[in-house]
């Protein structure tokens, strides 16, 4: 999945599929947002992030990459 918007977390988890979704593509994240909030997505396994982007608190076995 891929979101080109600037959503908050809980408007995020609201739309996603959590029991699916295993890679998520945001092309904007704020700096130092804690990403704890994608624990919901059991799933995931890998988040996409601006390169300029620096994210906190991603859960453990989630792989970063910076685009």
């Amino acid at each position: 999945m891929r979101n080109t918007g600037q959503l908050t977390p809980p408007q995020l988890v609201d739309g996603l599929p959590p029991e699916s979704l295993t890679y998520l593509w945001l092309t904007h994240a704020p700096p130092d947002e804690p990403m704890d909030w994608l624990g919901a997505c059991l799933r995931l396994r890998t988040l996409q992030i601006p390169r300029e982007a620096h994210v906190t608190a991603v859960p453990e076995g989630v792989h970063v990459i910076h685009e």
